[in-house]
């Protein structure tokens, strides 16, 4: 996410730079107007979250792997219910740079059903259908690749292979991969080569490179935070390379980073409180090369007129994740971490941290659902990057006496 912006990092320095773009992207997914998200000189990524924020009743489908049914909700035991769907990514990717959508992105494996959209049309996408191809469908993305501030398009890649065990596709800065793992996992490999996508060291008033899995919830799909007894997300990941390539003369740690950090928007679903349709992020950090050790990290993404959402970041740095929620590995070591956060537990903080600093001050736990996802790379240097996510997973388990989900 663009979540932090120029201004902030240069006043603060140790800023994680992933909310802000992102972020705009995501206001989209929660519910907040496209007028509350955009910035008043056409802030694009405020536009694109304005939209996830809001969510789209057309995008409400019965079969989307979030969607709770009453049958899950209203029985005397709690239920566990998986909310991201499609876990080997078989269904490809819908490739979004800000607002826009640029095509989608398939990448089955050399026998594997190919499904990819080759009719060069948007189709029905945004409203949660199906891809056209000769005459059959093909089931739409569950998940985005966000691609901001990129020269290239993934969605048309100028290289693309498969083979039985990976199928790859490139342009030259930004590449995406599924890999089968010797376990039988199939993950997903995101690279960024961003010696491709500047001419020069990045200045404080340009915008900066992203790569992102990302999933916005529809708001038939969010689960209340007074409905669970937990909120899990799980996932295997692991920093496969980071290389600068700036002198030391060009780096400038205010400027410059490659940052990998874990993101949800969570906001106000609650349609009768003065806050609805407001939100936080709440985020994980969990790689920047510029130090091994991250501390907290609580501050405003940005302005919205500018660059950033306006909205509060609440990030834990690593010197609480480390023992907590990733095993005890730090990612910097470049070993395979395994994440497991039930976000349940963290959002009583993060909202009592928003209210302190004039945020959803008339907001409560119950109201709060969750909106959007994304991890991936944040690259505002000039560096080659490359992050293996596998195994991704968001488990709902209910309260033994919910009702229907609201």
């Amino acid at each position: 996410m663009t979540d932090w912006t120029v201004k902030r990092r240069v006043a603060v320095g140790r800023v994680s730079l992933a909310a802000a773009s992102s972020a705009a992207l995501v206001a989209a997914a929660f519910g907040v107007s496209t007028a509350k998200a955009a910035s008043a000189d056409g802030n694009e990524n405020g536009k694109a979250n304005a939209a996830a924020v809001a969510g789209d009743a057309n995008a409400e489908t019965a079969d989307k792997p979030g969607k709770l049914k009453k049958s899950e909700t209203s029985t005397e035991n709690a239920a566990a219910v998986e909310l991201f769907g499609d876990l080997k990514f078989e269904r490809g990717f819908e490739i979004v740079n800000g607002p826009k959508t640029l095509g989608v992105l398939r990448l089955p494996f050399d026998g594997e059903a190919d499904e990819t959209d080759k009719s060069g049309k948007r189709s029905n996408l945004e409203e949660g259908g199906e891809t056209e191809k000769n005459g059959e469908t093909a089931a739409a993305p569950t998940w985005k690749l966000a691609q901001h501030h990129s020269k290239f398009d993934l969605s048309r890649p100028e290289t693309q292979t498969a083979t039985a065990t990976e199928a790859r596709a490139a342009t030259p800065g930004l590449a995406v991969a599924r890999t089968k793992t010797p376990d039988g996992a199939v993950a997903l490999r995101l690279e960024v080569a961003a010696d491709a996508e500047y001419a020069a060291p990045r200045r404080a008033d340009q915008n900066w490179l992203h790569l992102l899995l990302q999933r916005d919830f529809a708001p038939s799909e969010r689960v209340s935070f007074g409905d669970v007894e937990s909120l899990v997300f799980t996932c295997d990941a692991q920093v496969l390379r980071s290389e600068r390539l700036m002198t030391a003369d060009e780096f400038d740690s205010n400027l410059h980073a490659t940052q990998a950090s874990v993101y949800f928007a969570i906001s106000n679903d609650d349609p009768e409180s003065p806050d609805f349709r407001d939100y936080i992020w709440f985020g994980v950090s969990f790689f920047d090369d510029r130090w091994e050790i991250q501390t907290d990290y609580v501050a405003v993404d940005g302005d919205p007129r500018t660059i950033g959402t306006g909205k509060l970041i609440y990030r834990l740095g690593e010197r609480r994740t480390i023992d907590d929620i990733l095993g005890g590995v730090n990612p910097f070591s470049k070993k395979p971490v395994r994440i497991e956060i039930d976000l349940a537990k963290y959002l009583g903080g993060a909202l009592q941290a928003a209210k302190e600093r004039g945020f959803l001050t008339e907001t409560r736990v119950e109201q709060m659902k969750l909106a959007h996802f994304n991890f991936g790379w944040e690259t505002p240097g000039t560096y080659r990057a490359a992050l293996e996510i596998k195994n991704p997973r968001l488990v709902a388990t209910l309260k033994k006496t919910v009702g229907d989900a609201k």
